[in-house]
């Protein structure tokens, strides 16, 4: 019985048996038939690869282990808390001066601070949802 969402396709064609000489080594056999079964490397070949690989897993580890590297997710939560935080302090900043600035104007609160609210509800809205790109990006 097959998992759900999973799909078998079949092709029709079987993989490739390699023809075998007998005068053939052992080891120009298990060429033959490592070749058949779609490997491309040698064994050495293959576990340097591997070792690669594995270093690189490391040096990653490593990076998240010392902070050097976030989580897309992480970094995306808290890219959006401070900018949702810098929004809502644009946002209570004409209340908080908008009668300071009146006094020292010697004109009316309440329409110096809606004159404010106006001018920074509108700022905010040209800012729109800014999408990152980080393939412009130097290193």
């Amino acid at each position: 019985m097959s998992a759900p969402n999973v799909r078998t396709v079949r092709t029709g064609t079987a993989a490739p048996v390699p023809t075998i000489d007998p005068s053939d080594t052992p080891a120009q056999a298990a060429s033959k038939l490592v070749a058949a079964l779609g490997a491309t490397h040698e064994l050495a070949e293959a576990i340097r690869i591997k070792e690669n690989f594995n270093a690189k897993l490391k040096e990653l580890e490593y990076e998240q282990k010392t902070g050097q590297l976030v989580d897309f997710e992480t970094a995306q939560a808290v890219f959006f808390e401070t900018f949702r935080a810098q929004r809502d302090a644009w946002l209570n900043w004409p209340i908080r001066i908008g009668p300071l600035l009146a006094a020292d104007l010697g004109l009316e609160a309440d329409k110096v601070t809606e004159a404010l609210t106006a001018h920074v509800h509108k700022q905010i809205s040209s800012l729109g949802e800014p999408e990152a790109n980080f393939s412009e990006r130097e290193d």
